[in-house]
């Protein structure tokens, strides 16, 4: 494997699964390989590479600039891959560069649900299909788990934190909202606040959030709800420090390697889990299809799983070995 890089910050790598030179070759952009969700992913479609037998050629931009993305999509295109497998900074910067996907028929895969879909509506490129993560049911299944941990005749409020506005966070906030209302309907969320994915934003949410609670009211914060696992541990450091740890339920969204720790060692309650190996892999796996002539699901996700001590604890559950 070789590795180049250069002043503009794009890392790439070709990585050749065989050796015969008619080999597909599968083009990859993505967003980022230096934290541990992304490095989970390229695991993942590097091992969906390898069993399909087949080359990829993979760019990532340590930024998040789009321009510098769309170069490195435009540079890849110039290796004329089989297919491209594309996690999006901005859709509508990497636009020009699907368009002229579309023109040389090279299928276009939405990895992690990062491209826009819309953009078909106005022009005429088409995405072959996308995987990603559920995040809607990621959502639905922290109202769950409350509704499990607290009952379901449980009253009280919730604390809802969030990150910025993009879809992935609103789809987690319908789920949890429409969910909880179904599940525990006498837990009122009292406040949805802006936690800017930041840990230590989301532990001044909560430092306020319990200095104006009440104990003797029966609305007294039961649980909070931070919409990843930066912002809950933001939160439980915030809920500990206050003396409150053992009576506020904080859960996050990613299965992150912190989190993980923080839940073994019975600070943070729970973390619904997403499987970036698992939609890397996929991802191969649709690509192959494609190519190979056979039908496939315009969108499809990956699973999700509450990561509770418990399950932890047991340590037999198939998913684990999926935790990045």
């Amino acid at each position: 494997m070789t590795i180049k890089r250069n002043a503009l910050i794009i890392a790439a790598a070709f990585i050749s699964t065989t050796v015969n030179a008619e080999t597909l070759l599968y083009g990859v952009l993505m967003q980022s390989l230096s934290n541990p969700y992304w490095q989970s992913m390229e695991r993942g479609l590097k091992e969906g590479t390898e069993n399909a037998e087949v080359d990829y050629y993979l760019q990532a931009i340590e930024s998040n600039d789009a321009m510098l993305q769309l170069k490195a999509c435009n540079l890849m295109l110039e290796r004329k891959p089989n297919v491209m497998i594309i996690s999006a900074l901005d859709s509508a910067v990497l636009l020009p560069c699907l368009i002229e996907a579309d023109d040389l028929n090279i299928p276009v895969i939405n990895l992690d649900g990062t491209l826009d879909h819309h953009i078909e509506e106005n022009t005429r490129v088409e995405i072959a299909a996308s995987i990603a993560t559920d995040n809607e049911e990621a959502g639905a299944q922290v109202a769950e788990h409350l509704a499990n941990q607290l009952g379901i005749d449980t009253t009280g409020a919730v604390l809802l934190i969030e990150g910025s506005s993009n879809r992935a966070s609103q789809s987690r906030i319908s789920g949890f909202t429409e969910r909880l209302a179904k599940t525990a309907p006498d837990l009122e969320i009292v406040a949805s606040e802006p936690g800017d994915w930041d840990r230590y934003s989301a532990a001044n949410v909560v430092n306020k959030a319990l200095a104006n609670n009440t104990q003797g009211d029966d609305a007294h914060l039961k649980a909070i709800f931070a919409i990843n696992d930066d912002i809950a541990l933001g939160a439980t450091d915030a809920a500990f420090a206050a003396g409150k740890g053992d009576d506020v339920i904080v859960v996050g969204i990613d299965g992150s390697a912190n989190a993980v720790k923080s839940i073994t060692a019975n600070r943070l309650n729970a973390s619904v889990a997403r499987f970036p190996y698992l939609i890397g892999k996929q991802a191969i796996e649709v690509a192959s299809k494609l190519l190979e002539g056979e039908s496939v699901e315009r969108f499809s996700s990956v699973p999700t799983m509450i990561i509770s001590k418990n399950l932890l604890d047991e340590g037999t559950h198939q998913m684990l070995e999926y935790l990045k």
